[in-house]
């Protein structure tokens, strides 16, 4: 690698350059031994190389890597990619790397989740939590960020003290509650109910909280897919609409520029992601926003992990987002289930980082291979649907002029 391309997306990041068509023009003479072709496979891969590095030093990335990323990303698949065609990589590839738009998703940080009595929820681990998330967010660096809160109606099927409603509908999946050692004490349910009598004690029924139930909502909405059986895990009141338990903990700081995203409003459906209101069948219009402010990254943190963090991140994923989870701002049910979302994560490449490595990542100077390999994955895609488009209204065209 030499001093001259060293220099090249440092450079980006300032303000050496006043028109992107340099920048674009910059970077080709760099790494081109003759620039009028273009790039060669082999100088394609320096550049990647280069692209892949935090401050002084380069992640190492291996030759297997580099083929996936070339086969994704070299467009021309011939032995150079021309000006052209590395103008639209820089606009849809490597410009998303070096200056990304990211928001930052905070899930649940609710009063309920956080000050109540939810196991594993609240004591010395979440007040460290809740002082990482706030370090992320005093850094000021994201697009927006977007409070996703749980607003549940007092009757909702997963709440344990409605089983006499429901309970008809309700039918064991066979798993142990992860926590039978605390669904004997009721009290944390008193807690959040304001000291009263729980329903529970008058229900005859074998299910408890935390126990996972198989759900038969059929006719509950007019969505086609809800007549299908839903699994959902039985919780203890919480967050109910209008109450003290759904606001936003007072701990936590309020950015500027935001969005709240309000999950879990229907009676009969269960939002683990917020990109649901009612899992597999009504969306939230959280997307919708990502796409209008044309973000290319999402930070996750917030709770609980095993449950909301999870697939909240495997969709941003799905949507053909960047995922970024900070793991010291997040916390699960237990210790143990944290740990093993956290391998689960990295096993689907997502990035797992701590809270005091955010803000070089927000600002394009901390490049992890998973993320160039997800943007690569996500270039890929967008060529495909792009190409498909194309062909379908040159043969549309065709139609109309023979």
């Amino acid at each position: 690698m030499t001093g001259k391309q060293l220099d090249v997306f440092e450079s980006f990041l300032g303000p050496r350059f006043s028109a992107e068509t340099d920048i674009i023009t910059s970077v080709m003479y760099a790494f081109a031994s003759e620039p009028k072709r273009g790039l060669t496979s082999s100088e394609f891969d320096n550049l990647v190389c280069e692209l892949c590095k935090c401050s002084s030093h380069f992640y190492p990335l291996s030759d297997h890597s580099k083929e996936v990323i070339r086969k994704l990303v070299f467009i021309n698949k011939k032995s150079h990619m021309d000006f052209v065609a590395f103008c639209i990589v820089w606009k849809h590839w490597i410009k998303h790397i070096l200056s990304p738009k990211s928001v930052l998703l905070v899930l649940n940080m609710q009063n309920d989740l956080l000050h109540g009595k939810i196991p594993g929820l609240s004591g010395p681990l979440t007040h460290n939590m809740i002082n990482k998330t706030n370090t992320v967010l005093h850094l000021n660096c994201f697009e927006m960020v977007i409070y996703v809160m749980e607003n549940h109606p007092p009757h909702h099927i997963s709440f344990v003290e409605n089983l006499n409603v429901y309970q008809h509908l309700m039918s064991p999946t066979g798993d142990v509650s992860e926590f039978d050692d605390v669904t004997d004490d009721m009290d944390y349910i008193e807690a959040i109910n304001g000291h009263q009598e729980s329903p529970m004690d008058r229900i005859d029924t074998n299910f408890t909280v935390w126990d996972k139930v198989i759900v038969d909502t059929s006719g509950a909405a007019e969505e086609e897919s809800c007549g299908e059986e839903s699994e959902i895990l039985l919780w203890p009141m919480h967050c109910v609409e209008n109450t003290w338990g759904s606001e936003l903990s007072p701990q936590l700081h309020m950015a500027e520029k935001t969005l709240r995203v309000y999950t879990g409003t229907n009676p009969m459906g269960e939002s683990c992601s917020p990109f649901w209101d009612w899992e597999g069948v009504i969306e939230s219009n959280l997307l919708e926003c990502l796409r209008l402010e044309g973000v290319t990254d999402v930070y996750v943190c917030g709770v609980p992990t095993d449950i909301a963090i999870v697939p909240t991140v495997l969709d941003c994923i799905n949507h053909g987002l960047r995922a970024v989870y900070i793991a010291d701002a997040s916390l699960g049910l237990d210790e143990l289930a944290s740990e093993e979302c956290e391998t689960l994560l990295r096993s689907r490449g997502v990035t797992v980082v701590n809270s005091d490595q955010v803000a070089s990542m927000l600002k394009g100077e901390d490049r992890r291979p998973e993320m160039l390999m997800h943007s690569a994955i996500n270039f890929a895609q967008a060529m495909k649907k792009l190409n498909l488009q194309q062909s379908k209204n040159n043969a549309s065209s065709s139609i109309f002029t023979n």
